[in-house]
């Protein structure tokens, strides 16, 4: 079993923000200068969006990165990038 879900593909909290996080340094590793994210753990693995993509913002605003300048937040629908919008307004 993974220690970062339920050992069913179901997301949680932790993995979202473990996902999120590898995803940002491996960037950093990577020298990349930029990098766009999905709400992790959103999709198949079925968190709540809304709290994904909190979850996801927080760890960008609290990431300290070394070459990436540039993080994004993508949305697959109008309903998604409304949401991610105030969220990502509420966390700054």
């Amino acid at each position: 079993m993974r220690a970062d879900s339920h050992g069913d593909g179901r997301a949680t909290s932790e993995s979202v923000r473990t996902a999120t996080r590898k995803s940002l340094e491996k960037a950093d590793t990577l020298g990349c200068e930029s990098v766009v994210l999905p709400v992790l753990g959103t999709g198949a693995a079925g968190f709540d969006f809304r709290e994904g993509a909190r979850y996801v913002c927080e760890m960008i605003r609290d990431y300290e990165p070394s070459s990436v300048t540039n993080t994004r937040v993508i949305a697959y629908s109008k309903r998604e990038y409304d949401e991610l919008e105030t969220i990502g307004e509420a966390v700054r």
